[in-house]
This record gives structure tokens, sequence and C-alpha cells, in this order.
């Protein structure tokens, strides 16, 4: 039993530590770095000093997404992902706060890495506003051929898993039965390139049990709907334009909705994004003030403590079952044979 205990706490402490760690994979190309145990996490001064040898001898372009994590990667489907790039590559699984040690690089953009490269910078790094692995392997290619020592470097800001604190820290913009703070709201139209800016304005107006919210200067209408007491995200729509909406914006009325992750809306090809969000929308009270007690988050079904408890859970049920098979197994005899005495004897239940 003590032997159970000590396991039980021991797989307890791992998943806590492997679900809730704030670390990111770290994926290098052009550089094979000493392998690391796969569950130990590399701090960012440990990190800088794997690639401080690198940095005075080498090109070094660093990609940095606003979230990474491994499922990130491996939902990658097509010949360029990550995962299927090997050659002169290093994959560093949990790294803490990795840009840390980007502080001495140039910040550039996708647009102008080849300026700055010719103009003789040999430290920079892109802050990327989306995941762009699959840009990375044919980015990697194209620097290399004019500049074979370069070393391209792709991670991310925080884990995707990881959320720092429930508040909200943009200032918030408020209509008479709207409040809204994002961190802004950014456009991509096409193949183009996404553009970001922050939310000015909001208008709105009530028509029965249906709002319309118009976010300022994108012109971006979002509208909820009353049922019950549950308000919820309808429809999308730019000018003439009906966009593809994310699933469950939704809360009770005079409760908000936060979610750090990206709101995505989709039109064929054109994307609008409101970025790391807290919305409160009220059908009865003017200029509604958010309530830190009264908020439904959009991690709330999937979060990394409830991941935890069922996986827990899962083995102490594994364990139950397999000892109650294990106690209905066991059987008694019921003869008992002497031979040198030729005695049997029998017992009846």
């Amino acid at each position: 039993m003590e032997n159970y205990l000590k396991i039980l706490a021991f797989t307890t402490l791992f998943l806590q530590k492997s679900v809730f760690a704030d670390t990111v994979p770290v994926f290098i190309f052009g550089k094979t770095l000493p392998k690391v145990p796969a569950l130990v996490d590399i701090d960012s001064s440990r990190f800088l000093s794997l690639i401080r040898p690198e940095i005075n001898k080498n090109l070094i372009v660093v990609i940095v997404s606003p979230t990474l994590k491994i499922e990130d990667i491996t939902k990658c489907r097509g010949e360029d992902c990550l995962y299927k790039f090997s050659e002169n590559f290093s994959y560093l699984p949990r790294v803490k706060t990795p840009n840390k040690a980007f502080v001495e690089a140039v910040n550039t953009t996708f647009d102008d890495i080849f300026e700055k490269i010719n103009q003789g910078e040999r430290f920079l790094v892109v802050n990327s506003i989306e995941n762009p692995q699959k840009l990375l392997p044919s980015l990697y290619k194209t620097i290399s051929k004019a500049h074979p020592d370069v070393i391209l470097i792709f991670t991310g800001q925080k884990s995707s898993h990881h959320i720092e604190k429930r508040s909200i820290d943009h200032a918030p913009l408020e209509s008479r039965y709207v409040r809204i703070a994002a961190q802004g709201i950014s456009e991509r139209s096409g193949q183009g390139s996404e553009s970001v800016t922050d939310i000015q304005s909001i208008a709105t107006k009530i028509n029965g049990s249906s709002l319309f919210a118009t976010l300022f200067p994108l012109n971006f209408t979002l509208k909820f709907i009353l049922q019950g007491n549950v308000w919820s995200l309808k429809s999308a729509s730019k000018g003439d334009f009906s966009y593809k909406i994310p699933k469950y914006v939704t809360a009770i009325d005079s409760y908000s909705y936060r979610c750090e992750e990206n709101l995505t809306f989709h039109h064929g090809f054109d994307v609008i994004k409101i970025m790391n969000s807290q919305i409160l929308v009220s059908f009865i009270e003017d200029h509604p003030k958010f309530d830190l007690k009264k908020v439904f988050y959009c991690d709330s079904y999937t979060s990394p403590g409830i991941l935890a408890g069922l996986t827990v859970a899962a083995i102490l049920l594994g364990v139950l079952f397999l000892s109650l098979m294990c106690i209905a197994d066991i059987r008694t005899m019921d003869r008992f044979d002497n031979q040198r005495k030729g005695l049997i004897i029998a017992f009846d239940e």
C-alpha cells in the first residue's frame, strides 16, 4: 500500500509539472545541438549558453510566435511541416522563456529580413503574429543559399496552455451595451500580409433579441443574440461579406467572455482576428462594467487542471478495476486428498 501511494504521488506530481509548466519548444535549423532529456526544463540562461557560441560566428534569425506548444506542430499537414525536416536540425522540447535569450537581437519583420541581412545585421528576431511553421523550411533554404552559416530558430513567447492571469490588461472600450478589451484586431486579405491595429471605437444597437456591435476602424460587425438569460455570438460580417465565426462565444447575461487565444473569423482566404480579448454584452444595463467574479473562460472545458484531474481519475479507476478482477478470480480448494491414508476430505458450501 505504501509503495502504491508513492507511485500515485509521483504520478500526480509528474502530471502537474508536465501540464502546468510554462515551457515552450524550440526548433533550430542549421545546427545540431547536444541532446537534452525530453522531460527536463531548460531555463533561459542555460538555453543562452547553448546558442551563445553560435551568435558570434553565425547569422542568427529568430522567429517568435506569441504562443506555441508541440501539439501545434503535430497538427500540421503537408510536406513542409517542421517534423518532416531532418537535415541539420535540433529540437529542444521544454525551454522556459527562451525569448529572454534574444534581447540583443535586432527586431525586424518577415518582409525586411533580407534587407537587414544585406545591411550587415547578424542577429535578427521577428515577432510573428501567428504560427508560421510552414514558411520556415523554405525560409531557411532561401537564406542558406546566400548565407550557408545561417541558423534559424523558431519558438514561442509562452505555451498555448499557459494563462498568466485571468484579468485583462488592455484598456477596454465601451459603448452603450457592449464592453470589449482586446490586445488588437488583425486582418489578412487573401495571401497578403497581416495588418494589426487597435480597436478605436464601438457602435452598438439593439433590435429585439439581437444586438449589433461594429468595431472600428475595420467596420467589422458582430451580431449577438439573447436566448433566455444567455447571450452568444451569432454571426459576423464586414460590408456585404459574412464571416465564419468561432464556436461557443457565449456567457450568461451580465457575465463576460474571456479568451487569451485569438477569436478567428474566416471568409474564404480572408481572416480577421480579435486578439487576447474580453467581451461583455448586456441587453439591459447601459455601459456595463467588467466583474472579475462573473467571467466565462474559453478554456473552461479543457483547462490543464481538468485534463490532469481526468488523467489521474482514469489511472485510479484502472487500478480499481484491476484489483476487483483479481479479487473475483480468487479460488479456494474444495477437496483435499491424502494418498497415504486414502483419505479424501470434501467441503460442502
